[in-house]
Order: C-alpha cells, then structure tokens, then sequence
C-alpha cells in the first residue's frame, strides 16, 4: 500500500521533549537521581552496564523503580561496583502519549 508523502511545511512540528532527570553525586559511588519533569512518569528502570567480567562476559544490573512523581527522587547505589567502568541507562514511560523513551549517561 502506497503512503502519501506530506511535505515537511505541511506537517505539525513537535517540540523537543527534554529529558526530566538531574543526577547529582553524593560521593564516588552513590547517585540521586530525581524526576525534574512536570508529569509523573511510569515504569521507570534503571539499568547498570558494566564492563566484561574475567570471561568476556558484559553484565547488566536491573532496578525496578515503578512510577515517579514530579520531584521524587531515587538513590543508585553502584558500592559493589567500579563507577568508572558503568554506564547508566534509564528508560521510561510518559503518560501523555504512552511511548518509552531512554536516556544513557556515565557516573
């Protein structure tokens, strides 16, 4: 089936969505991260990625945080873990329009 092209002048422009965390570092190995936005947001999880093990093996740690209110902050605590060899992936949900958005970032 054909779909008609409309011709970018024609089409509605959608606003940049910014992204609604602030990390601050309470000390090398502990993180706050809280919702700036203005909406509570849904499912929220965080997913630690650190650097291969002995055997080669990449692991990946999941927090489940569930909904978070505007304002609300959660702790990420990376103790047992080496900061510098983690990337943090955040995902979620946004009521408004149910589509899951991420956000990668280095502690």
């Amino acid at each position: 089936m054909l779909t008609p092209l409309i011709p970018r002048g024609d089409r509605p422009r959608e606003r940049a969505y910014l992204v609604p965390w602030r990390v601050e570092r309470l000390h090398d190995s502990h993180s706050l991260v809280t919702n700036t936005g203005t909406t509570p947001l849904d499912v929220v999880r965080v997913f630690v990625h650190r650097g291969a093990d002995q055997g080669g093996t990449k692991r990946v740690e999941t927090h489940l945080w569930g909904g978070m209110m505007p304002d609300e902050s959660a702790e990420l605590c990376l103790c047992a873990l080496d900061p510098e060899d983690c990337v943090i992936t955040v995902a979620w949900f946004r009521p408004e329009d149910g589509c899951e958005y991420v956000w990668r970032y280095a502690p």
